[in-house]
């Protein structure tokens, strides 16, 4: 554990997918801090749950535009989603 009680999870990953819905699981309690990608892919998953409740839009791609697909809460669309693996 962290000096403030935090706690810094490393792992290997099969998809972002399933890692970003576990991360949200946490709600406001966790913070994904590397990979990048993954912050993005939860930011963006956030956004499209805040659009929900018409406090911001949710973009019809996601910041992965070209690495797989996952659908949008809001617009129950597939939207490009990022597989890669956590080295």
């Amino acid at each position: 554990a962290q000096q403030d009680g935090s706690i810094i999870v490393t792992m290997t990953i099969g998809g972002m997918e399933e890692l970003a819905a576990w991360v949200l699981s946490w709600g406001q309690q966790a913070k994904v801090l590397e990979p990048q990608v993954l912050v993005e892919t939860v930011k963006w998953q956030l956004s499209c749950a805040l659009s929900r409740y018409g406090q911001v839009s949710c973009t019809k791609s996601s910041p992965h535009a070209d690495m797989g697909t996952a659908t949008c809460p809001r617009t129950s669309k597939e939207l490009p989603l990022d597989p890669v693996r956590s080295q």
